[in-house]
């Protein structure tokens, strides 16, 4: 765990300092063509996104065997600043649902004749993020555009519930919200990647509309496990150009 998180630390440091040389390098560029001390814009576009994801966290074959769809909700404010003609920085926070859920099929001998007994486990985690991602715009009219760069995710809390079935009937059924469990790391770290895309809806206002990939790089369990985060994202909003 400690060098997974020494490993995207580094990243996230050398992100941040080829940033820091670009928007350095704009300054420069305004200052020469302008006069100016900044840039007109240090930040030119703000993301407001919200959408559904699909939870698929990865394991042991027997964790994946078991593994039943899940779902979750995030949303996103995203700022970015322009680097060149096609390239921008974008730095985005984040909220996330992560986690897993599972079924588990049996026979319960405490019946007779056995009963079929199906268990299900629904596992929430709840994630603030933070990303920081070059992004390249493939058209002309700056549209549609591609992103990758380290993302880092702090655990708020998790949603946990529990049910058990007999023959197909509920039996038993529990759960808990809003706890943090010792059992789970306190940071996430992995690698977003996304495609987007801008529909004009006026001069500074563009409907977006973005399908993300985050896959985790560090264990999600303590002590060291071979479970990882992975989650796809559908996210909706509007751009605001300034």
């Amino acid at each position: 765990m400690e060098s997974q998180f020494v490993r995207t630390l580094l990243l996230n440091v050398a992100v941040m300092i080829i940033a820091g040389h670009s928007i350095a390098q704009d300054f420069a560029n305004e200052a020469n063509t302008s006069g100016s001390l900044y840039p007109k814009r240090l930040i030119s576009k703000i993301e407001l996104l919200v959408g559904p994801s699909y939870i698929r966290p990865r394991g042991s074959d027997f964790f994946e065997d078991i593994l039943d769809t899940k779902f979750g909700f995030n949303a996103a404010v995203g700022l970015s600043h322009d680097i060149g003609a096609n390239f921008e920085l974008t730095l985005k926070f984040g909220y996330e649902d992560k986690g897993y859920r599972f079924e588990v099929y049996q026979e319960n001998y405490d019946y007779t004749p056995p009963a079929k007994q199906r268990s299900i486990t629904d596992n929430t985690l709840h994630y603030v993020t933070c990303s920081i991602s070059p992004r390249y715009t493939i058209d002309e009219k700056r549209h549609f555009y591609i992103s990758t760069g380290p993302y880092t995710g702090y655990l708020i809390n998790q949603s946990l519930s529990n049910e058990i079935y007999i023959d197909g009937e509920l039996i038993s059924k529990s759960g808990a919200r809003g706890f943090k469990s010792d059992d789970y790391q306190t940071f996430d770290f992995g690698i977003t990647s996304l495609v987007g895309y801008n529909l004009d809806i006026r001069e500074n206002l563009r409907g977006t509309i973005q399908l993300n990939y985050n896959f985790g790089l560090s264990d999600v369990l303590k002590p060291s496990s071979s479970m990882k985060n992975t989650t796809y994202g559908l996210l909706l909003g509007i751009t605001i150009i300034k």
